[in-house]
């Protein structure tokens, strides 16, 4: 069956919808029929994997937590903990696309950003709870978060100003880092909840809001959080709910 200009075609396997083609030729209204272009699907199968790098596997039966350095004039960092290393890309020479995505695997994984990281159009996907935290004001900026059905992910990382953090997933992210946060939040699915932790009398979050996708939510979970202005609602909207105190 045709929908607006693709071609789909129900895989009955797995009951699922699937893009099979798109319109190469259309003959109007009034046409009998479109000529259609099949989609290579090794191709885009190859291409999505190169746009991964290796998958990372916290150990937690080890007693050391994860440690993320990055070389910005390299666009290359490591993520260590003992004797395994894995290697991540990021932005090189303004070049986004030099940002690779990284998939975290492992139970309550604990990382430490060492360095700025800028990513690129490299994105972050956790399917296992993971904790990243700073000890020297380190921030992240790249192409988002994805956070699993089930799983949370305790972010203490603050973003940059301009750069907005895109979370989807229908996992909780919580935003549990320190001071003001230049950065902004678009969420698009799942849960986010705002703890961040007062400094210099600033527990901003993040310096706007923007919630989209029908099933997003947004949660208020400590004070001075959030600029009122600055929240605002896209396609098919969400939840946005605080905590009203007791007096």
């Amino acid at each position: 069956m045709t929908a607006g200009r693709h071609y789909l075609l129900m895989i009955l396997s797995v009951k699922k919808w699937s893009l099979a083609g798109v319109t190469l030729h259309n003959y109007g209204v009034n046409g009998y029929r479109n000529n259609w272009l099949l989609l290579p699907e090794d191709y885009i199968r190859n291409i999505i994997v190169a746009d991964f790098d290796p998958i990372i596997s916290f150990n937690k039966n080890s007693k050391e937590h994860m440690s993320w350095t990055y070389d910005a004039a390299k666009g290359v960092g490591r993520i260590q903990q003992d004797d395994q290393q894995f290697v991540m890309h990021g932005n090189l020479n303004g070049n986004l696309n030099a940002g690779k995505n990284l998939y975290f695997t492992g139970e309550n994984g604990i990382i430490d950003l060492k360095d700025n990281v800028n990513q690129g159009a490299g994105y972050l996907q956790f399917a296992d709870d993971y904790t990243v935290t700073t000890s020297n004001d380190s921030s992240w900026s790249g192409g988002g978060i994805i956070v699993n059905y089930g799983t949370t992910v305790k972010w203490g990382i603050n973003g940059v100003s301009g750069d907005d953090l895109h979370k989807v997933g229908d996992g909780t992210l919580i935003i549990n880092g320190t001071g003001k946060n230049e950065g902004g939040l678009k969420i698009g699915a799942g849960t986010v909840i705002l703890e961040q932790k007062a400094k210099n009398n600033d527990s901003t979050a993040f310096s706007s809001i923007n919630i989209s996708g029908g099933n997003s939510r947004v949660k208020l979970s400590g004070d001075n959080q959030i600029i009122p202005d600055n929240v605002s609602w896209g396609f098919r909207g969400g939840i946005f709910r605080y905590k009203r105190k007791r007096h």
